[in-house]
């Protein structure tokens, strides 16, 4: 933990001011401690992020996950530009622009969009509910400029407007209330501050269910080794199923419940396989997956005050600005 990030930091409680006490620094950073409040909240510092929750709670499935793939996705070691080009699809935005502004990532799972936005040259902090935190910070220790809290994102513990950039990129729809979710974060974005996310959208066949949904039926309530251990089983053993010549894409999703990208994305057979595994398994674990329109997550930009919004289906993005 760094001193820029004690500047943003507030009590999750009463919105209060934090005292930093037993302090054990390295290389000039907080690496143990704790955060004290006014009100009589302590918060501990471990591994150099300070905790505002004291469980992953409903989100225990992502900390497996981004524990067990924690570099699959870094663009710095999978030699791609996936990662930056689906960052710059959301939000649209210029490296240029982002250089020298402070930006939030409301739920930075392992780091994949922080290293892209870092390189920037902007102060970047990243909000995650579960263990994935410390998988991020391993990922991204030679960054000066990315800061790591584990919170939730309906109670965050930051200064309001005092964010340039907020973004979200495929995690609002896995909160109890992704709304609420999005009302909240919505609250630290500064004048003229812009905000984007990318959000599941509905199905346009709502009455042909797929077979991912008759799936998480049963998936969310298995615990996450054991699924992640039948998925790691089950993708390989049918990947050669919906890779058959125009059958196979009307078999994916609809009829077999995995994610693959051959001739989508520029990775090695190995590494396809790898995140069909981790993408099958985000599919199937998460207890909330709750999908919008268009046009509802606009009526939640309204509510929070925004303007310049512009939306695209499918998937859901938008982008809006606080003037």
């Amino acid at each position: 933990m760094k001193d820029f990030l004690l500047d943003l930091l507030v009590c999750s409680f009463c919105e209060g001011r934090l005292k930093l006490n037993a302090v054990e620094w390295v290389n000039d950073e907080i690496e143990s401690g704790s955060l004290t409040c006014a009100c009589g909240k302590e918060y501990a510092i471990r591994n150099g992020i300070p905790r505002f929750v004291n469980s992953d709670d409903y989100v225990s499935n992502f900390s497996l996950e981004w524990n067990r793939f924690a570099k699959t996705q870094l663009d710095s070691l999978n030699k791609t530009k996936i990662s930056a080009d689906r960052f710059k699809e959301v939000s649209g935005l210029d490296p240029e622009w982002l250089k020298g502004k402070t930006v939030l990532e409301a739920g930075c799972g392992m780091g994949r969009f922080l290293e892209v936005v870092a390189e920037t040259g902007s102060q970047v902090v990243g909000i995650d509910l579960s263990f994935s935190v410390d998988a991020a910070r391993n990922n991204l220790k030679r960054f000066a400029n990315i800061h790591l809290i584990q919170a939730d994102l309906f109670n965050p513990p930051l200064l309001k407007k005092r964010f340039d950039l907020i973004y979200s990129i495929g995690v609002l729809h896995h909160t109890p209330n992704p709304k609420e979710a999005f009302l909240r974060i919505s609250h630290l974005l500064r004048k003229n501050g812009e905000i984007a996310i990318w959000i599941s959208p509905k199905s346009r066949f709502p009455f042909f269910p797929k077979a991912t949904n008759l799936a998480r039926i049963f998936t969310p309530k298995m615990k996450p080794q054991v699924l992640l251990n039948l998925v790691e089983k089950f993708v390989p053993l049918v990947l050669p199923l919906i890779r058959i010549p125009f059958i196979g894409q009307y078999l994916k999703g609809w009829v077999i419940p995995l994610c693959d990208y051959e001739g989508q994305l520029p990775l090695s057979k190995e590494e396809l396989v790898e995140w069909s595994i981790l993408d099958t398994f985000d599919l199937l674990s998460p207890k909330y997956l709750y999908p919008y329109s268009e046009e509802e997550i606009r009526q939640w930009c309204l509510e929070a005050g925004l303007s310049d919004i512009y939306t695209l289906s499918p998937p859901v993005i938008l982008r809006a600005k606080r003037y």
